[in-house]
């Protein structure tokens, strides 16, 4: 009887330090201008429709690879089309832009790749974080094409830190969102619509 109250206790203890949270937190804080009054008036209520596309192959957003084991997948508690969205969409408004569904000035950014590989060892991990986003942006007669990308790579004793992980995947997507926001060509471009 003691040995199997035990074996539970032991069994319980060891699947409650072993579990992962179900999904991360995609929130990217973006920087604005400290001049505000010339922030806003960048784009001077030119008119614009915005969508985003999500053309990766797979979803997830974290995956830890071990040897000899089935790769862990973890998902992002929001999709990351809508956290992008909502991020290009409130700084755009804040310079300037009205945007429209109606428009026939359209912004498209697509999300070809968000991921954090993860190496898992017994006494280390290497981690790979690589965004791709591209933006479209067309007009009757003209379009522009323009890819960003950001790499981050981190690595560690033991086991790898998801708070950690997911925090440096914050950072980076937040500073990938705020190159394009403040990226001349693309602001020259929607300048002209």
């Amino acid at each position: 009887m003691k040995l199997l109250t035990l074996a539970t206790c032991c069994t319980l203890l060891l699947s409650a330090c072993s579990s992962t949270p179900k999904s991360l937190i995609i929130a990217p804080e973006l920087i604005t201008s400290a001049n505000e009054q010339a922030y806003s008036a960048i784009y001077n209520n030119k008119i614009a429709a915005i969508d985003v596309q999500d053309l990766r192959a797979n979803r997830h957003i974290l995956q830890i690879l071990r040897s000899n084991k089935a790769a862990e997948i973890i998902n992002s508690a929001q999709e990351i089309k809508a956290v992008i969205k909502k991020s290009l969409t409130q700084i755009l408004t804040r310079q300037g832009l009205t945007l429209s569904d109606n428009s026939t000035q359209k912004i498209h950014l697509f999300i070809d790749s968000a991921l954090i590989n993860v190496q898992q060892s017994l006494v280390k991990y290497n981690a790979n974080n690589e965004i791709v986003l591209r933006i479209e942006i067309q007009d009757q007669d003209k379009t522009l094409n323009k890819v960003f990308r950001s790499h981050g790579k981190s690595n560690g004793p033991l086991t790898a830190d998801l708070a950690v992980l997911e925090r440096d995947f914050n950072q980076q997507l937040a500073q990938l969102i705020n190159q394009i926001v403040n990226d001349k060509e693309v602001q020259q471009f929607i300048k002209q619509l």
